[in-house]
């Protein structure tokens, strides 16, 4: 079976990838950028490569003899003090990858971009083919929509197979940041209100699914929304509660 390479395989989403592709019989490469990412992906059963992820002749020589890449690698953070490093990693970093596929060869690119990047207007129902508003709600969302952005030139320019795929908050075991955080304190009584919005939600096996079929079945050039359920602040909440058996109820404003 076809070798793959992937980015981010110590987070939530690339490391169920890793495990997926392992379980499937698949060969991992996998990029590791600290002594405890290596340990981990080689417990996984991926071979481990170190390589600087701004340095595409270096992600490039790591790629070789890969079928697919799949860059899940990116920094999570909505509302960071300082956004330069979501600009340097979600799309300077993207940019790199995308350059070293096309150099090494790679039959497709699936790249993980983010629901977030649609940027669907208000009042409308983001779809792969809305237009964007124009502008950014946050920082993180604005560095996923420049990365996609910076990939697909890469791939117009270097005639390289790309398929994007756009999660909504990714949700499952080991995950207690971004909106995890909020979920978990609210089930925890730490959540006295929160305001009236809605949330889409995947749960990360679904993700990888969608992964998975991005690499067998996309097209060239085109975006995949991964969402699970899209629910209001009351009904994910409520639904949260109930499962975790939690008598706890935000006030919602």
């Amino acid at each position: 079976m076809s070798a793959a390479f992937v980015t981010g395989g110590s987070g939530l989403v690339g490391g169920a990838l890793v495990a997926t592709l392992r379980g499937r019989g698949r060969e991992v490469v996998a990029l590791a950028r600290s002594p405890e990412a290596e340990a981990a992906l080689r417990t996984q059963g991926a071979r481990p490569v170190r390589a600087d992820l701004f340095d595409p002749a270096a992600l490039a020589r790591a790629m070789d003899g890969c079928a697919t890449v799949f860059h899940v690698a990116g920094v999570n953070t909505l509302c960071p003090t300082d956004p330069s490093e979501l600009v340097r990693v979600n799309v300077a970093g993207a940019e790199a990858v995308a350059r070293a596929a096309a150099t090494a060869g790679v039959k497709r690119l699936v790249h993980t971009s983010s629901a977030a990047a649609v940027g669907e207007r208000a009042g409308t129902i983001g779809r792969e083919d809305s237009p964007h508003r124009g502008s950014y709600l946050s920082p993180y969302e604005r560095s996923k929509h420049e990365g996609e952005r910076a990939v697909l030139a890469v791939a117009a320019r270097e005639h390289l197979d790309v398929v994007c795929v756009n999660p909504a908050s990714v949700q499952g075991p080991g995950r207690a940041g971004g909106t995890a955080r909020i979920l978990l304190a609210a089930v925890d009584g730490r959540l006295p209100v929160f305001i009236e919005t809605r949330i889409s939600l995947v749960d990360v096996a679904d993700c990888v699914a969608g992964h998975l079929l991005a690499e067998e079945r996309g097209r060239a050039g085109e975006r995949y929304l991964l969402c699970g359920a899209t629910l209001t602040s009351r009904e994910a909440l409520a639904l949260l509660a109930d499962v975790a058996g939690s008598t706890a109820r935000p006030r919602i404003v």
